[in-house]
């Protein structure tokens, strides 16, 4: 199996995936942006009228939140 690139890294790809939409709630499936959305509630909502049960949602941050990071 092929090593990974260092800058496609798994956190790259979703970078680079959330581009441009900044404050925004995201569903991606199968390494896509299938809807983008400013509420959770109306994203989900949009989610099952697709019948996209398989999509992760997160939330890009505005450029102008701090960046967080956990560990554990």
């Amino acid at each position: 199996m092929p090593k990974e690139r260092p800058d496609r890294t798994p956190a790259r790809r979703l970078h680079e995936l959330l581009q441009g939409f900044d404050g925004q709630w995201v569903a991606i499936q199968d390494s896509k942006v299938v809807a983008v959305n400013a509420s959770p509630y109306e994203l989900v909502a949009e989610l099952r009228r697709r019948g996209l049960d398989r999509a992760s949602i997160i939330r890009a941050p505005a450029a102008s939140e701090p960046e967080m990071v956990a560990f554990g």
